[in-house]
This record gives C-alpha cells, sequence and structure tokens, in this order.
C-alpha cells in the first residue's frame, strides 16, 4: 500500500473537520499535487485564486492564512455592504517542505473560526517535526485534532 504525501493527508483531514467542499495540495513551487472537489479545467479559470491566495499567505507570512477568493487587495475593498454571488472562504496552510493546502468554501456555507483554523495548523505543525512521523494515518491526525480541543 502506498502511502500519499502528507500534504495530501493533511488536507483531507482539513476537509473532514471543516466540511469545507473544495480542497488543493500544491508543493513549494506551485505544482499542483492533488485536488477535491476541484477539475484541473477549474483550476485553470481565471476567476480561481488559489495560487494568488497561496502567493498572499507566502508574503504575509501567516500561518493560516484565512481570506477569500474576490477582495485580493485590502485597498480595493468595498466600503458598503455589497453581494457577493461567488464569494468563496479560502484557509491556507503552509507545510514547509510537504508545499500548501488550500481548502475552500462558498461563503454560505458558513464561515471558519480562527480557532479551528489554528489547531488544524498545530496539527500540521506536530506531525511536521523530527519527534513525530510525517508518513501518520488520517485518522491518528482527527484524534490529535480532538485532543487539543
Amino acid at each position: 500500500m502506498t502511502i500519499e504525501p502528507f500534504a495530501v493527508r493533511f488536507m483531507k483531514v482539513a476537509l473532514a473537520i471543516t466540511q469545507m467542499e473544495r480542497g488543493m495540495t500544491v508543493d513549494q513551487a506551485l505544482q499542483v499535487i492533488a485536488t477535491e472537489n476541484l477539475t484541473p479545467e477549474q483550476i485553470q479559470l481565471p476567476s480561481f485564486t488559489g495560487f494568488i491566495n497561496i502567493q498572499q499567505a507566502i508574503a504575509k507570512r501567516e500561518a493560516p492564512h484565512i481570506t477569500n477568493n474576490l477582495i485580493l487587495e485590502e485597498s480595493a475593498a468595498p466600503t458598503t455592504n455589497t453581494n457577493f454571488a461567488n464569494l468563496r472562504l479560502v484557509v491556507i496552510f503552509p507545510l514547509g517542505e510537504h508545499g500548501f493546502v488550500y481548502i475552500d468554501q462558498h461563503v454560505r456555507r458558513g464561515v471558519i473560526s480562527p480557532e479551528i483554523a489554528k489547531r488544524l495548523m498545530q496539527v500540521a505543525e506536530h506531525y511536521m517535526t523530527a519527534t513525530t512521523q510525517p508518513d501518520t494515518l488520517e485518522a491518528e491526525m482527527r484524534d490529535y485534532y480532538i485532543t487539543l480541543g
């Protein structure tokens, strides 16, 4: 049995815990490793901002980085109440040498609390250390997430 890369397993855990709709893992060169509910055609659309969101996370050095897919420049944000029919909540998890995990969902489905995102980042950091095994199975990562609760 081949074990999937750590970033792919972590993406599946993050999607299961947050119940977000879509996910993508990329390596440090931003090459797609795996996706969940995202087709190659969707990734190629000009409206898909996943790579821009990952670059923002790199620039801001935030872990995790919580953002959206429409207001990519804070200075361009509207000052009035605007209806964004395609607004998606985005969370980026930088995973060091393992690359990045991108997850998103339509904002109508709700938002993820920063606490949940931070606990997921703690799970990733725990399993990326030298004292733990990066080949940890998804069930172990979910169990560890619960212990942080």
